[in-house]
C-alpha cells in the first residue's frame, strides 16, 4: 500500500459566508495515484488551532524573550562610557632601531 504525504495544511479566519467569524481550513495530501483535498469544517479547524495553541504560547515567550535581550544588550552598549584610547608615546631616541 502507498502512503499520503501531508502537502500543505492551512486554517483561516473567514470573513464573510455562512461561517463568518469562524475558522475553516483545508488539508492538501498527495500520492502516487493521485491527490486529494480535505476541507475543515469550523469545528475541526478549532480542533487544529487548539493542539498548537501551547506551541504557539511557547513561541511567542521565546521571541519576547530574545527580543527583549537584543534591546537590553543594545542599550547597554549606548549607555556604556566610551573606552579611552591612550595617546601614543612620543618617540625618544631609545626607540631608533638602530
Amino acid at each position: 500500500m502507498k502512503s499520503l504525504t501531508l502537502e500543505s495544511l492551512q486554517v483561516a479566519m473567514n470573513n464573510y459566508g455562512p461561517n463568518e467569524g469562524k475558522y475553516t481550513g483545508t488539508i492538501h495530501f498527495k500520492g502516487q495515484y493521485g491527490a486529494i483535498e480535505l476541507v475543515l469544517a469550523p469545528s475541526i479547524s478549532e480542533h487544529v488551532l487548539a493542539l498548537c495553541a501551547d506551541a504557539l504560547v511557547e513561541n511567542a515567550k521565546d521571541v519576547a524573550n530574545n527580543l527583549t535581550a537584543a534591546i537590553i544588550n543594545q542599550v547597554d552598549r549606548q549607555l556604556a562610557p566610551p573606552v579611552a584610547i591612550p595617546p601614543a608615546m612620543p618617540a625618544t631616541p631609545d626607540d631608533l632601531p638602530f
